[in-house]
């Protein structure tokens, strides 16, 4: 049988072993020791705007820079399933009702200041976890601070993030992989006015040291109070190579299709989403040339965003 390592996986770049400056995760506030910050750059999304939307048409951007901090619940959740099959007992398409991986569940505190030393940038978003699962040695992670680089559309130009010293081994992993997973499906607004029914999309490339992949986020603007706007969001997700090499065997890619639900609300005048969630699941196929015996992997990621209390 086939051993496959996972192939679609969390948002993962090459290391840059020293903080990014202008998005430092330490300071005065940290009231947890934690230890120095690690940066990963990250490659831009496109935007593409396929509707504009009815007239009214205006812009939407972030305009958090400075406001009051906001206190958020995040529920984060993936995971990788694989199974053996053959071609005759399998379906192409996943379930949706099958995405349900172990959540974990994060409550943060998030604020925006004008992005410092940074061309490409113009927001500095920081993120402090207060508190995590705490039937778990995953509490030790409190105090972990999260921060990135984005301009006033919401595109992410870079990450950092500092453990607390205190943090298990296990405890920093699965928070890392949490709000990896939470920038990895950004919501990013069109550089052009739009009004209600504008459809855009916004492609991104995923990489890791392992694997990479391709994801296609569709947003829908369904509805717009001020600063408020309500959001429908689909996503894509398949391989960016055709073909992966397991155990001296060479397995091409013979199918990848996801099927997603999701709607956001989004208050410009904060960083985070305020309530909504996304649930997706993909499922890619692999084969070897004249072999019947098929490889099925299924990568489920869930997002919640619970709404103030």
């Amino acid at each position: 049988m086939f051993s496959l390592s996972r192939t679609l996986v969390s948002l993962s770049v090459a290391i840059i072993l020293t903080g990014i400056a202008g998005c430092s995760v330490t300071g005065e506030r940290d009231q947890v020791p934690v230890d120095q910050a690690v940066g990963l750059a990250l490659q831009p999304p496109r935007v593409r705007l396929i509707e504009k939307g009815e007239s009214p048409r205006n812009p939407l951007i972030f305009q958090d820079h400075n406001t009051p901090t906001q206190a958020a619940t995040v529920k984060v959740g993936s995971s990788l399933s694989q199974q053996i099959s053959t071609g005759d007992t399998l379906s192409l398409q996943p379930s949706l009702d099958a995405a349900s991986p172990a959540v974990t569940t994060l409550k943060v505190t998030a604020e925006s200041v004008p992005a410092q030393q940074s061309e490409e940038s113009t927001r500095s978003v920081f993120l402090k976890v207060r508190s995590a699962n705490s039937d778990t040695d995953l509490d030790t992670a409190r105090g972990f601070g999260f921060g990135w680089f984005a301009d006033d559309s919401g595109r992410i130009s870079s990450v950092n993030f500092a453990a607390p010293t205190q943090a298990t081994d296990a405890a920093r992993a699965q928070t890392e992989d949490s709000l990896l997973t939470l920038v990895g499906l950004p919501v990013v607004f069109p550089q052009e006015p739009v009004g209600v029914g504008a459809r855009w999309t916004v492609e991104s490339r995923i990489t890791s040291a392992s694997a990479s992949y391709l994801q296609d986020m569709t947003f829908e603007l369904l509805e717009r109070f001020g600063s408020v706007v309500r959001l429908g969001v689909s996503v894509q997700q398949r391989p960016s190579q055709g073909a992966i090499e397991a155990q001296g065997e060479k397995l091409e890619v013979i199918s990848a299709e996801s099927v997603s639900e999701g709607e956001l609300v989004i208050d410009t005048s904060h960083p985070l989403p305020v309530s909504g969630s996304l649930k997706i699941i993909a499922r890619v196929i692999y084969a070897a040339a004249g072999n019947e015996v098929r490889v099925v992997q299924d990568n489920s990621t869930v997002v919640e965003f619970v709404p103030p209390q």
